[in-house]
């Protein structure tokens, strides 16, 4: 019986110049973003911050993000499409870091979409199951404005 052939090791230049060409891009993003404001101002806001309404909005927003991968994990399985519930976390946190820092929320949708392709075998199916996404979250949205709308009088 023969053993199939390892894999092979990717070049020693790549498994070092990526982690460094990844830390030298986030250091001097975080130098460009630290340059721009003034760090006293922070220091002082951050001193009275408080701790307890921080760690809410974490959580909440946190739960949101947990919310957020589950749903998108039921548009999934209904598509007979199995992605694990942390790998889907994982995915959804990295698409709000570009939603965040892109011009547009394209970016985020793009990673998703990368990320569920090869699970779904096909992007076209990954796409379409993102802008169903995107659909009941505005459908979500529509909502709360119509329950919250004050009533209008005759």
């Amino acid at each position: 019986m023969t053993e199939a052939p390892a894999a092979p090791r990717p070049h020693i230049a790549r498994r070092v110049l990526v982690p460094a060409l990844k830390v030298t891009i986030s250091v001097g993003l975080l130098w460009l973003l630290l340059s721009r404001i003034d760090l006293g101002q922070l220091w002082g806001y951050a001193k009275s911050a408080s701790l307890p309404w921080l760690a809410a909005g974490l959580a909440l927003y946190l739960g949101m993000i947990v919310v957020s991968a589950w749903r998108w994990q039921l548009l999934l399985v209904a598509q007979r499409i199995h992605v694990g519930k942390a790998r889907l976390v994982n995915s959804y946190l990295v698409a709000t870091f570009f939603n965040n820092f892109l011009p547009s929320n394209i970016g985020g949708d793009v990673v998703r979409i990368r990320d569920t392709a090869p699970a779904a075998g096909s992007k076209t199916l990954a796409t379409t199951v993102i802008l169903m996404d995107r659909g009941i979250g505005l459908l979500g949205w529509f909502i709360v404005a119509a329950v919250v709308q004050p009533p209008r009088p005759p």
